[in-house]
């Protein structure tokens, strides 16, 4: 699919992902990470009720998605994700922008989880107003990975 960057924001809804998108997200899913979610943990995590999973649609197409935690006065960003092919057009940010503020309607913080050698995704998350807040050691189990657990007040 070849749009122009900014017909392709303007185009872009954020919608409420279902069992039925599981192949697409499981392609994007697949694409973006070492150690992929598998099929049954994205379908338990789209049954759970604290949990949002929502998608940037263009027309017919799945570009990303993010899957948002809601506990006790705090949100955690489980999951995010966009197409390789869609990559720094502004998509991650929209789903990033839509974390926020859903958090905010819940919780007092926003959390998440990042790879340490993930630097493009360290630097959005600071222009957020994210910051780094911890490490924990060996968090991925695909190389033994520390992550940078970053947050941010709401």
């Amino acid at each position: 699919m070849s749009v122009h960057p900014d017909r392709l924001r303007e185009g872009i809804h954020i919608v409420s992902l279902s069992e039925k998108d599981l192949p697409e997200i499981m392609e994007i899913e697949s694409m973006s990470f070492t150690s992929p979610w598998s099929e049954n943990l994205f379908r338990q995590e789209l049954r759970n009720e604290r949990v949002e999973v929502m998608g940037a649609r263009f027309l017919n197409h799945l570009l990303g998605y993010v899957v948002l935690w809601h506990g006790f006065r705090e949100t955690h960003i489980m999951n995010i994700a966009v197409h390789p092919h869609f990559r720094r057009r502004g998509i991650g940010s929209m789903l990033l922008e839509y974390a926020i503020n859903r958090a905010r309607m819940k919780s007092d913080v926003l959390l998440l989880e990042v790879r340490v050698s993930n630097v493009p995704a360290i630097q959005l998350y600071k222009r957020y107003g994210f910051l780094p807040i911890g490490l924990r050691r060996k968090y991925y189990s695909d190389n033994n990975e520390d992550a940078l657990v970053m947050m941010k007040r709401l």
